[in-house]
């Protein structure tokens, strides 16, 4: 991982600055709902205190008759939208908290609702076969029994002659005359009829019930009672007052709905508070209150109910021990779900509970308080993440550059392709400063040695010329004068010696003059095959106990110096030579690439080790045998290389794959003819 990438690793740890401040919020959203919690809780209790003192509200007189005679009751649930008395029925269908009580086994299903001040009841039968009354029979009919909270009764008799509005006819034979109080529709559906009723609220039908009876050609048979699901009584019908939910109304307030319950666990008072619309939402983003919610840690308490009850739904009383008073709930609106809490106080009587009462608040009021301060938070702490990450960046980027640049600088200059003096010096006063500096400075000392060691040759074969020629004219004398045996064998091994001196200087010498030559050689136009094909036939004649073999392909001119590439092959030869045994082949070959030439010498032989890869290439290092006759002072290589570099190559040497002996190959660079150097 580079050094730009560990920094913005690092960088990552400012992500903490969000998290402590979602932490932070997390407790003060903590703190509210649970300030919430006791407000709503003071109010349920407030409410079910002050139902103690008027009972009368709870329990109206029917109410109060059924509870003292354990009575059958029916509950008739509250329409949210206008119910229109038309016997189609896609009204109801509309709100599916109206639902239905059925007898599956005559086929009928019973609709009741209370829509303003009137009763709708709406019976669906099944019938193959609807039959209309006439002047002559009876057809298919319905009974409806009403009874008032003193239990006078009422009876009508709805015999329709066709469908549309039907005249209702009481059970003493009398017609009543339009306005009827009892409005009556009939309509036919496919398999059978529907039975539309509306009766008014004003307790002169506090208890009801419904028979229809099917007719036939031959025959009347009793179809559907909803005594039935009464046990045989009328019920008593319980629904919503008026006069309580009115009273109810001083505790209401936006985003909450207040729910009282009878002992039969009815609901007989709501005030209704618009849950849905109650929070501010809309001033916060739903994607973003998404990702707050999400950072927060999700709305719902550690009690895990999270389903929205309805406020029609029976429950038992928190006396009983199996309902929880404290819970949280989720109602799906829009977007996201609105988080709503619920508490139930008991309304206590003498001896038993008349009662309780269920508040319902959702939390978005006091939770868009907290969707705003995150906002805040997450947009300062965006914005100095970001800030801090370019900063961050520019500074990894600009210290990995000043890094990159010194190591081009080292690799360049390690590969002879710039002055070591020339390493860049950095002006900033820091460590990597200071680094940079002392680089520099001990990269030019060392330049000024190996400026001294290479000159240092050509000094002193310059100063041992003279003594070396002294030395050789005194032994030349010593030898012309009649010596013993002895003496004259000393003064031959003395002028081998001295021999053997003379030709290391002229080597050095050499080398250094080539060195100098190679960077300053005049470039031409240069048929590199041509010239291998007439060395080789050179070294056939040269050094007639090995073979050679020449694999020359024909190539395009390069830019080049004929007579330091043919020197540098020379070396590459006579080093081939010298470790290749007698009669054996040597083999030169010539390989043309896009960009550069490989002259390749390759001998049987001795390998080269691995631990001299590196060193071949420097003056005075040998792996001839120290024994030999002559002796050699390891320049061939380095004069190779020089001139290989001087013509933008190198020169590299490696084993054999076979293992049978090495192959030095010679790159120069492909220049075209018409790229005249400078």
């Amino acid at each position: 991982m580079n050094l730009r990438r560990q920094l913005i690793a690092v960088s990552l740890l400012l992500l903490s600055l969000p998290w402590a401040g979602c932490q932070y919020l997390r407790e003060m959203e903590r703190t509210l709902r649970s300030g919430q919690e006791m407000a709503v809780n003071a109010t349920a209790t407030a409410i079910a205190s002050a139902l103690t003192e008027k009972e009368s509200l709870l329990y109206p007189t029917q109410r109060t008759a059924a509870l003292a005679a354990n009575a059958p009751t029916l509950a008739i649930p509250t329409a949210d939208e206008p119910l229109f008395t038309d016997g189609f029925g896609e009204d109801w269908r509309l709100q599916p908290h109206l639902h239905a009580l059925r007898d599956t086994t005559a086929g009928v299903s019973l609709y009741r609702a209370i829509s303003g001040s009137w009763l709708h009841v709406l019976l669906e039968v099944s019938d193959d076969e609807v039959l209309y009354s006439t002047p002559y029979r009876q057809g298919d009919r319905a009974v409806v029994t009403c009874l008032d909270s003193l239990g006078a009764r009422r009876r009508y008799l709805i015999a329709p002659e066709g469908p549309g509005l039907v005249s209702t006819i009481t059970m003493n034979g009398r017609r009543l005359d339009a306005p009827l109080p009892l409005r009556a529709v009939w309509r036919e559906r496919q398999g059978g009829y529907a039975l539309e009723l509306r009766l008014p609220v004003d307790g002169t039908c506090e208890r009801l019930a419904l028979q229809v009876t099917d007719a036939t050609e031959t025959e009347e048979l009793p179809l559907f009672d909803s005594r039935r699901f009464s046990n045989g009584e009328i019920p008593w019908l319980i629904y919503r007052s008026e006069p309580f939910e009115q009273w109810l109304r001083v505790f209401a307030q936006p985003g909450r709905r207040i729910m009282v319950r009878d002992s039969a666990h009815h609901v007989v008072a709501v005030s209704e508070g618009d849950i849905a619309t109650s929070s501010n939402d809309a001033e916060v983003f739903w994607l973003l209150r998404l990702l707050y919610r999400s950072a927060l840690g999700g709305d719902n308490s550690a009690t895990g109910d999270s389903r929205f009850i309805n406020y029609e739904e029976q429950r038992p009383l928190a006396n009983t021990g199996t309902y929880n008073p404290e819970r949280w709930l989720q109602r799906q609106s829009g977007v996201a779900p609105i988080s709503i809490i619920e508490r139930q106080v008991p309304i206590d009587g003498d001896p038993h509970e008349l009662g309780s009462v269920v508040v319902q608040e959702t939390t978005e009021r006091y939770l868009a308080l907290t969707d705003r301060a995150t906002g805040r938070v997450l947009g300062v702490s965006a914005l100095v993440l970001l800030t801090a990450f370019t900063g961050l960046l520019f500074y990894a980027s600009l210290l990995s550059w000043r890094i990159r640049r010194f190591s081009n600088a080292a690799r360049a200059i390690a590969s002879d392709a710039q002055d070591p003096r020339s390493f860049p010096r950095s002006t900033f006063q820091d460590e990597l400063g200071d680094l940079s500096r002392s680089y520099a400075h001990l990269l030019s000392q060392i330049s000024d040695y190996n400026r001294y060691l290479k000159g240092l040759a050509r000094t002193l074969s310059h100063e041992l010329r003279t003594p070396i020629a002294v030395i050789g004219s005194s032994l030349e004398h010593l030898a012309d004068d009649e010596t013993s045996v002895q003496q004259r064998t000393y003064v031959i091994r003395a002028r081998e010696g001295l021999e053997r001196l003379s030709r290391i200087v002229t080597s050095m010498s050499e080398a250094s003059r080539i060195e100098e030559s190679a960077q300053n050689a005049p470039i031409s136009t240069l048929r590199v095959d041509k010239l291998m094909q007439d060395l080789t036939e050179a070294y056939k004649a040269s050094f007639t106990e090995h073979e050679f073999s020449c694999a020359v392909p024909s190539c395009e001119p390069i830019q080049g110096n004929g007579d330091l590439i043919a020197q540098a092959l020379d070396k590459l030869v006579e080093n081939a030579v010298s470790f290749a045994p007698a009669g054996s082949t040597i083999a030169i070959a010539l390989r043309d690439t896009a960009d550069h030439l490989s002259i390749e010498v390759s001998n049987t032989g001795p390998l080269l080790p691995d631990t001299m890869a590196s060193q071949l290439y420097e003056p005075m290092v040998s792996l001839r045998d120290e024994n030999a006759d002559q002796h050699h002072l390891g320049l061939g290589l380095t004069i190779a290389r020089a001139i290989a570099r001087a013509h933008g190559g190198d020169v590299q040497g490696n084993n054999l794959e076979d293992g049978s002996g090495v192959v030095f190959c010679l790159r120069v660079q492909r220049q075209p003819v018409e790229q005249q150097p400078g």
